[in-house]
């Protein structure tokens, strides 16, 4: 089985710089590097920067993860300017979708079209 997309970009969700510190490393772009090498498309870590230290999103409603991201995200205006270049967003794990939908509000607000988005898992809740 072939997987084909199109894009400009790839981009993976921002982690805050001290959780990166923490951590050693951005679980998103681990993902995103061999996706990026098999596509051929390049990975912009920059294009989109965590610029507020957010609450885990874990154990948070739907509401309260929307809220925790408010202001979280900015866009590299000044590298990546405006306009239609399309991306795809990877993140780790889906889970209400606020993570991706803050990261693509920055990326429209700033006239790029709706990016396609990517995760490696879904979570569920099972009764």
């Amino acid at each position: 089985m072939d997987f084909q997309l199109e894009a400009d970009f790839i981009l993976p969700v921002p982690m805050h710089p001290s959780k990166v510190r923490s951590r050693g490393f951005n679980q998103a772009e681990v993902m995103a590097r061999p996706l990026s090498k098999k596509l051929g498309i390049p990975i912009a870590r920059d294009m989109v920067k965590r610029v507020k230290k957010t609450l885990p999103q874990s154990g948070l409603s739907a509401f309260s993860r929307e809220q925790n991201l408010q202001g979280a995200f900015v866009y590299n205006v000044k590298k990546y300017g405006t306009g239609a270049k399309t991306v795809i967003i990877i993140d780790d794990i889906f889970t209400s979708g606020a993570t991706m939908n803050a990261c693509a509000s920055v990326l429209i607000q700033n006239g790029l079209p709706a990016p396609e988005c990517l995760s490696l898992s879904i979570a569920v809740k099972i009764l």
